[in-house]
């Protein structure tokens, strides 16, 4: 029972600790009109200090999620090393078949970050890109004005 009881103890010693803080907290946001505080003729202005409270706590302007956004973009429980997933498609291309008169060509494309498969023929179009020449083990993709080159890696079913 002792063990019990001391564990109570502790627990409420944490409580009245947190809301100690929380309490002296909102205290120091709302200062007591009734604490003297001495006039400065000339305002100090520190600019670090400025800045330093602004990043700190925010203000009715901002919103709890631009102000936690920092939080999440930062997150400590990620692993070492995490990047954030690429918001671009990017594409890897499977295979090409063409006919032996060069006539019938069409490039099998896998789109890695929604791991769709696309089966295009020279001027189709999948998604925002176009295809704009499709050679043995080579496509030449148009997005948006740019150029993209995709070609077939060796020994690509022997992984």
């Amino acid at each position: 029972m002792s063990i019990k009881n001391s564990l109570i103890a502790i627990c409420l010693v944490l409580l009245l600790i947190a809301v100690g803080t929380f309490l002296h907290r909102q205290h120091l946001l709302q200062p007591n009109s009734a604490v003297a505080t001495p006039s400065l003729k000339k305002p100090v202005e520190v600019h670090a200090i400025k800045s330093n409270m602004k990043k700190a706590a925010f203000t009715n302007s901002e919103t709890p999620n631009e102000f936690y956004q920092l939080i999440v973009d930062n997150n400590i429980f990620r692993p070492l090393g995490w990047k954030p997933p690429q918001k671009t498609p990017q594409y890897t291309l499977i295979g090409t078949t063409i006919a032996s008169d060069g006539s019938n060509a069409t490039a099998f494309i896998v789109e890695r970050q929604s791991n769709q498969f696309h089966t295009v023929k020279v001027g189709e179009t999948f998604g925002n890109v176009s295809v704009k020449e499709i050679l043995p083990k080579k496509v030449t993709l148009k997005k948006e004005g740019e150029e993209i080159v995709l070609h077939c890696e060796k020994n690509q079913f022997l992984r």
